[in-house]
């Protein structure tokens, strides 16, 4: 393998003209300079915010430009279009030999089987250059962020607000793949990174992740399967500021996957703190855990729910184990869920965390008998989202991103889409387009699948949808069971 000290010279995957990140940060923050410097008088925290400013200004001239990454066509994944209207029913049909949701036995991934290094290179290419650690984290900034903020799918309001969707998973995939197969480290304990754009003055990364990133992308190469081992290890490897809070994976040893069928367990506790997680079931392979609060009908009907919703798509159940899905059940909403991860955090209906954060619902939101309920169920809308998250984003099912923005911008233009309420959003976050498109694809499955006339503000009955927005209804039905079935039968319409 060839030794020197390159230029961090990369070309956007994309193509086009856009500006990189650096360049953007450096325009958005001269501008901003200019804004204040134009006043005739500044506030005391205006005054410090032009101050802050021209030191970041400085910091950010001083940082080298990098341009975008070469992903070559070998490199890249295929997309999965959609399946066409002729050949679904035959797709269906091959997945009959799947076993149920709930007899669901997951095919643990042996990531170490996988050897990151050959005598000439690793796993990804025998034709690699040595480079220096702090040019290599300088990439994988530019492949993480370049992908995290990709908006070829996205949404930008008249405020401003940005909703982002697409393949996210894929697209780093892709543009590490283009890395790792120029690019190898010397061997190192630690190294010690300092003075990097969008990391940390000065932080250690380790061997380890750097081993367990190039054998995730070669295990994804071969099986697509270690998209959480390749976040995860990208995180580390950047320190990602998200890791220093509580409730992100990494912070946490993992529940294992047992095969319970629609019977509850006390699950073996696999880290401090997690013991108030008394209740453990499983299915369709999504963990669910609650706390002592959450009564044992409710997490029978989480069940019930995530088995029903998953029954179409079998083939979603070892990509969901894979990424380490799971469903944390709480009772009381506010600031006293009792979900550890989520200590110190306000929570009402719930939320989805994709793959590092697992799924929150407030389980006193199902209905169920005995627990009349009329409103959203949390359960299944963040399942919908972590399907998306994860699911979709691994098999690079652009058939969904290419079509779902635009459904959900004409049914609310047609008026035919209620956005009537509220979300639990960060401070300063003003509700608009960009919310409503973003909740959308959950929401309105959500609504199909309680069945319940006035349940939900639109979307509330499979008939109706098919009638009034029958394209979103042609999406769900690729994914999700449309059919009515037995959800809260004590309220009859």
């Amino acid at each position: 393998m060839k030794k020197t000290l390159i230029l961090l010279l990369l070309v956007s995957f994309c193509g086009g003209t856009d500006l990189s990140e650096l360049e953007k940060d450096i325009v958005q923050t001269e501008e901003r300079i200019e804004d204040l410097e134009s006043k005739d008088a500044l506030t005391l925290e205006e005054e410090q915010e032009l101050e802050n400013l021209r030191e970041q200004f400085e910091e950010l001239e001083g940082t080298e430009a990098v341009e975008e990454i070469v992903v070559l066509e070998t490199q890249k994944k295929e997309e999965n279009s959609g399946i066409s209207e002729e050949d679904f029913d035959e797709y269906l049909a091959g997945l009959e030999d799947y076993g149920a949701g709930g007899s669901f036995v997951p095919i643990p991934l042996k990531l170490d089987d996988f050897k990151p290094f050959t005598e000439s290179g690793n796993c990804l290419s025998d034709d690699v250059t040595i480079i220096e650690p702090e040019e290599f984290i300088t990439l994988l900034v530019e492949a993480y962020w370049g992908t995290r903020e990709d908006m070829t799918y996205g949404y930008i309001s008249e405020n401003g607000n940005v909703t982002r969707n697409g393949p996210v998973a894929t697209w780093n995939y892709e543009k590490l793949v283009a890395i790792n197969s120029q690019y190898i480290l010397e061997e190192f304990d630690e190294f010690v990174i300092r003075g990097l754009y969008r990391t940390p003055e000065e932080y250690t990364i380790y061997w380890n992740d750097y081993e367990t990133l190039l054998k995730s992308l070669c295990s994804i190469k071969k099986d697509n399967r270690g998209y959480l081992e390749m976040i995860m290890s990208t995180q580390e490897l950047i320190s990602w500021g998200q890791l220093k809070h509580s409730w992100h994976l990494s912070n946490w040893e993992r529940f294992d996957y047992i095969t319970t069928g629609r019977n509850i367990i006390k699950p073996v506790t696999p880290h401090p703190g997690l013991e108030v997680y008394t209740k453990y079931i499983a299915t369709s392979g999504v963990i669910i855990t609650a706390i002592d609060d959450v009564p044992d009908e409710a997490v029978l009907q989480a069940y019930d729910s995530i088995t029903r919703m998953l029954s179409k798509r079998p083939d979603f159940h070892q990509i969901l184990y894979d990424g380490y899905a799971r469903m944390m059940l709480f009772w009381e909403e506010g600031i006293n869920h009792g979900l550890p991860e989520w200590k110190g955090e306000e929570i009402y209906g719930g939320f989805a965390g994709g793959f590092t954060g697992g799924s929150t619902a407030n389980a006193s939101w199902q209905c169920y008998p005995g627990n009349i309920d009329r409103g959203g169920d949390p359960v299944i809308h963040e399942l919908v989202h972590q399907i998306n998250h994860q699911v979709f984003e691994a098999i690079n099912e652009v058939y969904f991103y290419e079509r779902i923005f635009n459904y959900a911008i004409d049914a609310i233009e047609k008026g035919i889409y209620s956005t009537d309420y509220e979300q639990q959003l960060a401070e300063g976050v003003v509700q608009d387009m960009a919310q409503f498109i973003g909740e959308y694809w959950a929401t309105t499955n959500e609504g199909m699948a309680m069945n319940k006339a006035g349940f939900k503000n639109s979307h509330d009955k499979i008939d109706w949808v098919k009638e009034n927005d029958p394209n979103m209804f042609a999406l769900a039905e690729r994914y999700f069971p449309t059919e009515p079935w037995d959800y809260c039968s004590d309220v009859e319409y």
